[in-house]
């Protein structure tokens, strides 16, 4: 039977989410999800077929201080697995909301922000076109699927926020904006493309910008995140000899050594 868990790992601010599963069958196809309430989203590189009896995951884009359930589902035996709730922790500051972040997508880099409710005004970009037929007074629409959300919102940044967020404009890439789930009807997260990112300065280092943005898809859903990088191997190993290496891991499995958390480590 298969079974799911998840830690925090790592040193980033927010933490990562490793979640891992376990008790596949080489072969199954799977599908990883968290979920807070009743909204739910799939971890990246979280739909596939099991290579291996294990599958370890990274998770950035869970809600932050609201516990989250990872599941996983093997459709074909109708099989589910749950993890216990876990709760990824943002406290940055008193200058700052616990409630929201904007972070790129690997979570390397992260701003706080405060949100000014604006109305929250939302454009539905909706995909319709009218033609005139001979006969009819009145046009016939052709149309389709709302072509995605259109938003506009207003928030602040202080001190080192400000300048993860002029860093995170500068990208131009595709972003991640995080919240705690309790926030109006925003989702606990969305993969927002800017527009647009006008800033005027309160005092300080505080800014003020108005940022104009496209609601989008994960641009990367099949891409796997690391937590850990070669850098963080060798720094944790720096004063080790192999020998040192292989009695460390006596009697552990690669399944284990793909779960550790080496940025921590290290």
């Amino acid at each position: 039977m298969p079974a799911v868990t998840a830690a925090l790992i790592g040193e980033l601010s927010p933490p990562l989410v490793q979640v891992v599963v376990t008790g596949l069958v080489v072969g199954d196809e799977y599908e990883v999800t968290g979920s807070l309430g009743d909204q739910s989203w799939t971890v990246r590189a979280g739909v596939g077929v099991a290579t291996s009896t294990q599958v370890v995951l990274v998770d950035v884009a869970a809600p932050v201080n609201a516990p989250v359930t990872y599941t996983v589902s093997i459709p074909e035996d109708a099989v589910t697995a749950s993890s216990t709730p876990i709760v990824v922790p943002w406290a940055p500051g008193a200058r700052a909301s616990s409630r929201y972040l904007l972070s790129s997508l690997d979570g390397q880099l992260t701003a706080a922000l405060r949100w000014l409710n604006n109305g929250d005004p939302r454009d539905h970009n909706l995909r319709v076109a009218f033609h005139t037929v001979e006969g009819r007074s009145r046009p016939v629409p052709v149309y389709d699927l709302e072509a995605g959300e259109s938003r506009t919102y207003v928030v602040v940044t202080d001190g080192d926020h400000t300048a993860a967020m002029r860093e995170l404009v500068r990208s131009g890439a595709p972003l991640l904006l995080r919240t705690d789930g309790s926030v109006a009807d925003f989702a606990p997260c969305d993969y927002i493309q800017l527009k647009s990112a006008a800033s005027i300065l309160r005092r300080g280092t505080t800014r003020k910008w108005t940022l104009g943005l496209e609601v989008i898809d994960d641009p990367e859903p099949n891409t796997l995140l690391a937590a850990s990088t070669w850098d963080d191997f060798d720094a944790a190993y720096a004063s080790l000899t192999w020998a040192g290496f292989d009695g460390d891991w006596a009697g552990q499995a690669w399944n284990d050594f793909d779960r550790e958390d080496w940025d921590s480590r290290a």
